[in-house]
């Protein structure tokens, strides 16, 4: 009994250590999203965001991903900060749900933000 308890408290600890490793790493592609939204790298907005990606915005506007990538290419939406904090990452299974705030800075649309 002593045995499989020992087993399954280190499968435990190792399912730990691989979400945490998981969670780092979602912050991570977060951190560096936030990142290329400043730099307007939109490859990488591309390359990182699923096809179904929905936003709303801080003025309470929705689009796509499409729509997204258009106004960083246009210069309708350029931030000149996106500040990332209290970044929770939750893992169910092969899925993860990351909720945060973001403190952004420049103009959406011609409107400062």
């Amino acid at each position: 009994a002593f045995v499989i308890a020992l087993v399954l408290s280190l499968a435990a600890l190792l399912g730990l250590a691989w979400a945490a490793n998981v969670e780092d790493e979602l912050k991570k592609l977060e951190t560096d999203r936030a990142a290329a939204v400043v730099k307007g790298d939109v490859a990488t907005l591309e390359k990182q965001t699923s096809d179904d990606y929905t936003l709303i915005n801080v003025n309470g506007q929705m689009s796509g991903k499409s729509q997204m990538v258009d106004a960083f290419k246009s210069g309708k939406t350029k931030l000149t900060s996106d500040e990332l904090s209290d970044m929770k990452v939750r893992v169910y299974g092969n899925t993860a749900v990351i909720t945060g705030k973001a403190t952004v800075k420049g103009t959406i649309g011609g409107k400062d933000v």
